[in-house]
């Protein structure tokens, strides 16, 4: 299940700061404040008629679980 949760920052300076020490610490590495970490990679092969065709809306659902966890996704259909 996703959970989402709602920082509140002063400005948005600082609720960056906030996301880029999270995505730090997220990849085990030191924190730099100069730049994010690069994202991971994933390549997701789709079969369109898997699940008895479900498989399009269950990417849908998954989707977003990527772009929250800063893994660039490579989506190909077969």
């Amino acid at each position: 299940m996703l959970r989402e949760t709602a920082l509140l920052a002063s400005s948005v300076e600082l609720a960056q700061e906030w996301r880029r020490r999270l995505l730090w610490a997220l990849e085990n590495k030191l924190y730099r404040d100069d730049s994010d970490p690069k994202p991971r990679n994933a390549l997701v092969l789709l079969n369109p008629f898997g699940g008895a065709g479900a498989a399009r809306n269950n990417w849908a659902i998954v989707e977003p679980v990527f772009e929250r966890a800063h893994i660039a996704v490579t989506l190909r259909e077969t």
